[in-house]
């Protein structure tokens, strides 16, 4: 993932904002854009932090910070641009309503993550007690029949 992409996408779900914020339509129109700009400014830092292994070979390590940490900075710029306008048509309160629906739903998706997280760990945990319980006696019919064959 390259910062620059990342920060096209930023900068193009900005725009649409922009455009519809301009335009006065209502602010359930921007979802998908603010979304996107959201997840871009995550990626953006994520990649400001820790840059994937491989990426950059022929850039130096400042290089490769210095793109991050610019592409991470003027996305958010960008998202201050967007919170202004949206302060400027809508009033504070529907950036606040925004912003809390985002830490709900954050919320929520991480708790759904670590539920599916413990059914998947108490499915492997069932099924280490399940395989050796089928098959050990399993083991020991064929070892019975194994003598049986070689006894008669």
């Amino acid at each position: 993932m390259d910062p620059l992409t990342v920060l096209a996408t930023a900068k193009a779900a900005a725009a649409g904002i922009s455009t519809a914020i301009k335009l006065g339509k209502d602010v359930s129109s921007i979802v998908k854009d603010m979304s996107a700009l959201m997840k871009a400014e995550g990626d953006l830092a994520r990649l400001a932090a820790d840059p994937p292994r491989g990426w950059g070979q022929k850039e130096s390590a400042e290089e490769i910070a210095l793109k991050a940490f610019s592409a991470k900075r003027e996305a958010e710029e960008m998202r201050n641009m967007v919170k202004n306008e949206i302060v400027a048509q809508y009033g504070i309160t529907a950036w606040e309503q925004i912003q809390q629906e985002i830490t709900r739903i954050r919320k929520a998706q991480k708790e759904a993550a670590r539920k599916a997280a413990e059914e998947r760990a108490a499915h492997i945990q069932m099924l280490m007690w399940a395989v050796p319980a089928i098959g050990l006696p399993f083991i020991v019919l064929v070892i019975i029949a194994i003598a049986i064959i070689k006894n008669s």
